[in-house]
């Protein structure tokens, strides 16, 4: 009887064990997946935000600052997120590096555009 409770107890642990494990692995991609769509977010609202600050060189700060809150709302975030975004990333510095390659990249591009 006792073999019998230690067996069952033994396949129960090990099922709950199994749906962990499985649980977890779903997890960590669902968090790679929010990772690689918060890096992306800021890395196009961070492009909109200084491509769009060259059109209103010497204008008026509060058009400018109508399009930035424009520019935030578009790219669903705001300068508080955009804050904590960079608070959360800048402890891993390969992220922090490759987040920062990928705007520069994307300014170079912007920047050559015609008629820009």
């Amino acid at each position: 009887m006792a073999g019998r409770r230690l067996l069952i107890a033994i396949v129960v642990m090990a099922a709950v064990l199994t749906a962990a494990a499985f649980q977890y692995r779903s997890f960590r991609a669902v968090a790679a997946r929010q990772a690689s769509f918060d890096d992306r977010r800021f890395i196009n609202t961070y492009v909109d935000l200084s491509a769009s600050k060259g059109d209103f060189a010497g204008r008026n700060p509060d058009s400018l600052a109508a399009v930035f809150d424009s520019l935030l709302a578009q790219n669903e975030t705001d300068s508080l997120w955009m804050r904590q975004y960079l608070n959360k990333i800048g402890p891993d510095l390969e992220r922090y590096r490759r987040v920062w390659q990928e705007i520069v990249d994307s300014l170079s591009v912007v920047n050559e555009r015609p008629g820009d």
